[in-house]
């Protein structure tokens, strides 16, 4: 993957999700989420080859029309073959029109 189109967290829920990423880190269950120090996100979309001054354009466009997007945790889970910890949000239509959108 060369390129990933990523929603962020609020300050409150990143925080949340760290603190959450510590304890499961201190209970030796898994430090990924430690180890590459990235902020959690919602990927909407990866591609292995896109056209960056377009992507930028239609993407700067996309977020002067777009404001904060709820997301909602449905819930936790960890990948068992590389011990990634990951939630998933519940799609609702604000999640699902921006993907389409992207």
């Amino acid at each position: 993957m060369q390129y990933a189109i990523e929603l962020y967290y609020d300050k409150k829920t990143e925080k949340q999700l760290f603190d959450l990423s510590k304890k499961i880190a201190d209970e030796k269950i898994s430090t990924k989420y430690l180890e590459w120090k990235t902020r959690p996100h919602l990927t909407l979309a990866c591609f292995n080859d896109v056209d960056e001054a377009c992507c930028i354009d239609k993407l700067k466009g996309f977020a002067q029309n777009h404001k904060v997007i709820p997301a909602y945790i449905g819930s936790v889970g960890m990948f068992n073959d590389t011990k990634t910890v990951f939630v998933s949000p519940i799609m609702n239509s604000n999640v699902s029109v921006s993907e389409r959108i992207i």
